[in-house]
C-alpha cells in the first residue's frame, strides 16, 4: 500500500503545477518530474526503476486538464484548425511510439531527452519576448515526420507534446493568440495516444508489490494528481498580472536549470 505521504505529495504537486499551468501555461510535467526525482529517496525507491509508471501516471493525470483547455479554446475560436489537422496524425502516432519506447529506454537516454525539452521550454519563453518573424518551414511531405518526432520525443522526455508544438508554431505562420491553444490541441492527441500505449507497455516492470495498475498507470495516484491539478488549474486560469507572470516565468526557468544541473552533475 502506498504511504499517505505519497498521496499528499501528489496532491501538492498537482495543486502547484495546475496553478502554474493556469497562470502562464507552463508544462506541468517539467515541474513534477524533478520534484518526484528529489523526493524518491524519501519513499525508498529508485526513480530510474520507476520511471515508466511515474511518467505514465502523470501524463494520464494531466490529460483531462489539457482536454478542458482545448475545448474551451475551441469555443472561443482560439484554435488554428488547419495547423491542428496538419500535425495531429503524426503527433498521435508519435505519442503511441514514444509510450512504447518508454518501456525500453534507460535513465541516461531519458535525462538527455528531458533536458532537451526543458531547455526548449525556456527558449519558448524567450521567443515570446523577442517575437521572431514566422516563416513557412513545413512542406506537406514533412508534416507527418515532424509530428512523429514531436510526439515520440515528447513522450520520451515525459512531456505531453505541448512544449515542442509551441516551438514548432513559433516558426509556422500561426497567429499569436492561437499558438498556445493549438499546441494544447496537439498535446491532447499525443496524451490520449500515449495513454493507450501506456495501458499496454512493451515490457513488464517492477510494481513494488503495489496494486491498482492499469498497464503502467497507477490508478490511485492518477485520481489524486488529476483532481488536484484540474481544480487548481480551474481556480487560477488567466489570473495574475504581467508582473506576476514575469516573476513566475523567471522562477521556473531558474528552477529548471538548477534541477537539470543537480540531477545531471551532482
Amino acid at each position: 500500500m502506498m504511504q499517505a505521504e505519497w498521496f499528499l505529495l501528489l496532491m501538492l504537486l498537482g495543486a502547484g503545477s495546475g496553478a502554474v499551468n493556469g497562470v502562464i501555461g507552463f508544462c506541468s510535467m517539467l515541474i513534477v518530474v524533478p520534484v518526484l526525482y528529489f523526493f524518491a529517496p524519501f519513499f525508498e525507491f529508485d526513480f530510474s526503476n520507476m520511471l515508466l509508471p511515474i511518467v505514465a501516471t502523470c501524463i494520464a493525470a494531466f490529460t483531462p486538464t489539457y482536454l478542458y483547455q482545448w475545448v474551451r479554446a475551441m469555443k472561443e475560436g482560439k484554435v488554428a484548425f488547419q495547423k491542428l489537422i496538419d500535425f495531429a496524425p503524426g503527433v498521435a502516432m508519435g505519442g503511441i511510439i514514444g509510450a512504447q519506447l518508454m518501456s525500453l529506454i534507460n535513465w541516461p537516454v531519458f535525462f538527455v531527452c528531458f533536458s532537451i525539452v526543458s531547455l526548449m521550454a525556456c527558449f519558448n519563453f524567450v521567443l515570446q519576448i523577442i517575437k521572431p518573424e514566422q516563416r513557412q518551414v513545413a512542406s506537406p511531405l514533412a508534416r507527418l515526420p515532424i509530428g512523429l518526432s514531436i510526439g515520440a520525443l515528447s513522450l520520451l522526455s515525459a512531456n505531453s507534446g505541448k512544449t515542442l508544438s509551441e516551438s514548432l508554431f513559433f516558426a509556422q505562420p500561426c497567429p499569436v493568440e492561437q499558438r498556445q491553444a493549438t499546441a494544447t490541441g496537439l498535446a491532447v492527441f499525443a496524451s490520449i495516444a500515449a495513454v493507450v500505449g501506456f495501458a499496454f507497455p512493451a515490457v513488464a516492470f517492477d510494481k513494488l508489490n503495489l496494486s491498482g495498475f492499469a498497464g503502467a498507470i497507477h490508478l490511485p495516484s492518477f485520481v489524486v494528481l488529476s483532481l488536484s491539478h484540474f481544480v487548481f488549474y480551474w481556480l487560477c486560469q488567466s489570473k495574475g498580472n504581467t508582473l506576476d507572470k514575469g516573476v513566475l516565468t523567471v522562477s521556473l526557468i531558474v528552477f529548471l536549470i538548477v534541477s537539470l544541473l543537480r540531477i545531471g552533475f551532482f
